[in-house]
């Protein structure tokens, strides 16, 4: 490794999240170290680890972000050296998250799913000096000022025309077309779709005063539409070009057909439009994905431009689902203690992030739901919509394994081999509290699987001894985890 190589350590307990931003950063250059915990960023600080940047996730069991940030600092503090600059990362999108973020000293906040665009041009902004870490110390600037400089400095464009819809362009934003253009066409090989939109009035008996009063700010309505990461650029009161990342041939087609359906219309009862578009495409074409109920692509290419990333990452994101839904199920179970509440919020968390990273949209909406319920302490809710949620998350898991080929895990024979692990963890725990709830559904589970001959025997010893709330349970349990 050249020695003029940026060091950047990535930290996140979410796996699949760690190998996603390890491999954007590791293809532009930088070396990588992942590291699974904030525990383990301090440990690796005290043996003496100084990376260039850190790029650290905020919602973390045992230390989270904040905590481990408070204590690298105190490490750095007891040495005669510069703070290593720190990005958090975060799937939260509230304020009092980035306030806190930037009032101990973080250099940035990123949001999850990031795009790896955005993450590498942060990274690189702090690790050439272009950027200063920002701070929010006693007297400095309100933080959403702060994030407003950064939007300015580093955004292709400079405004957006509201908080929904495309990005309307006037002619003092034409540069900002063709970076956007070498952006996602040239960095990252993605493809964009150039649309040339014609719009005429057909066969109207108005004055041409209504007619151009009708056209006036027609992009903005086309915009309604569209992404915030498309743009309209206004040639002529009658002609657009529209700039659409990210889209497959079909996707273009339903896209053009939506608005020719909303606005080829009778427009206040007496003005009608024709409207016709020619496209052609820059960069190279992105790979066809198979339609899988659920998944926007097109969100997807957008947050990871590179087609062998976003198919790695799809790969990631299904082998680690069974186990994801295992964890939850475990701290369903145990619902009730704060603890398995805060772990429960946790794990939800990162199921959304994760979920909307590859496209899945309403699987990680409905993940944002438990989390904030969890958050809230609101137990009814999360048992009226887990069961609900549980399934579809094992319906997309089978969806996404038969259309990429992925071998489906078959969870009845694993676990008919082993024990799961997780499920004799709850049951101890429901003996050690004498909760009858607890350890009647355990054992439900536990006694569903087939086993192995001299494993079903020790089961029917566990299940009459943990009945019975009687200590050699906990005997028997230490076996069966061998």
């Amino acid at each position: 490794m050249d020695e003029n190589t940026y060091w950047v350590a990535v930290v996140d307990d979410d796996i699949p999240n760690l190998k996603i931003a390890g491999s954007v950063l590791s293809e532009n250059g930088m070396r990588v170290t992942a590291l699974n915990s904030g525990r383990a960023l301090t440990e690796r600080v005290k043996g003496g680890m100084k990376p260039d940047l850190i790029l650290l996730d905020i919602l973390m069991p045992d230390m989270d972000g904040f905590e481990t940030l408070a204590e690298l600092r105190r490490l750095e503090g007891a040495a005669p050296c510069k703070p290593v600059p720190v990005i958090f990362l975060t799937a939260d999108d509230n304020k009092e998250t980035r306030e806190k973020a930037l009032s101990l000293g973080a250099a940035d906040i990123i949001q999850k799913p990031f795009d790896a665009d955005t993450l590498v041009r942060k990274a690189e902004s702090i690790l050439s000096g272009a950027n200063e870490p920002l701070s929010l110390p006693e007297g400095s600037v309100h933080a959403e000022s702060l994030r407003q400089k950064l939007n300015e400095q580093f955004s292709p464009f400079t405004e957006r025309s509201g908080e929904n819809g495309a990005f309307i362009a006037d002619r003092s934003g034409f540069g900002a077309i063709n970076r956007f253009i070498a952006r996602y066409s040239a960095r990252y090989g993605g493809n964009v779709r150039r649309v040339l939109l014609s719009v005429s009035p057909a066969a109207n008996n108005v004055p041409d005063s209504e007619i151009r009063n009708a056209l006036n700010g027609f992009e903005t309505r086309i915009g309604m539409l569209l992404r915030k990461s498309d743009v309209i650029y206004s040639c002529s009161p009658d002609t657009y070009l529209l700039l659409l990342p990210m889209v497959s041939d079909d996707e273009l087609n339903d896209i053009m057909g939506r608005i020719i359906r909303t606005w080829s219309r009778e427009y206040e009862g007496s003005c009608r439009f024709t409207m016709s578009f020619v496209s052609d495409s820059i960069g190279t074409e992105r790979e066809k994905r198979p339609v899988i109920d659920g998944i926007d692509w097109r969100y997807a290419q957008m947050n990871l431009q590179n087609d062998k990333l976003l198919t790695n990452a799809v790969r990631e994101f299904a082998e680690s689902m069974p186990d994801r839904i295992d964890r939850l199920e475990k701290y369903f179970s145990m619902l009730g203690g704060s603890d398995a509440l805060n772990a429960y919020r946790i794990e939800v968390h990162a199921m959304k992030s994760a979920a909307a990273t590859i496209g899945l949209l309403p699987l990680s909406g409905a993940a944002r739901m438990l989390e904030e319920y969890a958050r809230d302490g609101r137990i009814s809710c999360i048992r009226a919509l887990h069961p609900l949620f549980a399934g579809e998350w094992n319906n997309a898991y089978i969806n996404i394994c038969k259309a990429f080929g992925f071998n489906i895990r078959d969870q009845n024979k694993e676990k008919a081999a082993r024990v799961s692990p997780a499920l004799l963890d709850v049951l101890k725990t429901g003996i050690e509290n004498m909760d009858t709830e607890a350890v009647d559904g355990a054992l439900t589970k536990i006694m569903s699987y087939d086993h192995a001959p001299e494993t079903a025997a020790a089961l029917e010893k566990l299940k009459k001894a943990a009945i019975e709330f009687d200590d050699s349970a906990f005997e028997i349990i230490k076996e069966l985890l061998k």
